[in-house]
C-alpha cells in the first residue's frame, strides 16, 4: 500500500537520491523492514549529519521513547582530603545541555595528582531533582592511605531521554 501525500507533497514508489550533482549527497530508501537514510556519493567514506534549524534539536523515536539528543563535556573538579573510608561529592553543572533524572549518563575521569590516581575512583553519580543540569559526583577511596586533595578532569557524556 502506497502512502499518498494530502499536501501536494512529493510521492515516489522508488528510493530517492538528492544531490546527485555533488560529490555528497543523501539516498532515502524504503523497504519491508523500514526506511532507512544513506550518505551517498563519490567517496568511499561520507558523514552524514541530521540537524535541525536554527536552535532546533534532532529526536529520535516518538513521544513515549525518544532520544533527544547526545551530549559531551569536560569539566574541572578540585576537592578537599578523603580520610579513610571515606567518600567525597564533587557538584557540577551542564554548560552544554541539560542533564536530568532520567538520562542515560556516563563519567570517567582524569586525576592531576598523581599519588590520588591509582586509590580513588568514581563510585556513583546523581543528578539534581531540584536544579536542572546539575550532576553530583561521589568519588571514594578504596585504600586507606589517601589524605591528600584531589583535582583533575570529569568527562561527562549522556543520552538526553527526558
Amino acid at each position: 500500500m502506497n502512502f499518498r501525500s494530502t499536501s501536494q507533497g512529493f510521492c515516489s514508489p522508488r528510493d530517492i537520491q538528492s544531490n546527485v550533482g555533488s560529490s555528497h549527497g543523501v539516498h532515502l530508501q524504503g523497504g519491508s523492514t523500514g526506511g532507512t537514510v544513506t550518505a551517498c556519493g563519490d567517496d568511499t567514506d561520507i558523514e552524514l549529519r541530521l540537524k535541525g534549524k536554527g536552535a532546533g534539536g534532532v529526536s529520535f523515536g516518538d513521544s513515549t521513547r525518544s532520544i533527544k539528543g547526545i551530549y559531551s563535556q569536560n569539566s574541572t573538579y578540585s576537592h578537599g582530603a578523603i580520610s579513610p573510608a571515606r567518600q567525597v561529592e564533587v557538584t557540577i553543572a551542564s554548560t552544554t545541555a541539560a542533564i536530568a533524572p532520567g538520562d542515560l549518563i556516563s563519567v570517567g575521569f582524569t586525576a592531576d595528582t598523581a599519588n590520588f590516581s591509582s586509590v580513588v575512583g568514581i563510585m556513583g553519580w546523581r543528578t539534581s531533582a531540584t536544579a536542572s543540569s546539575v550532576l553530583t559526583v561521589t568519588f571514594g577511596n578504596i585504600s586507606s592511605t589517601a589524605t591528600s586533595t584531589g583535582s583533575g578532569t570529569l568527562h561527562l557524556s549522556w543520552i538526553d531521554l527526558t
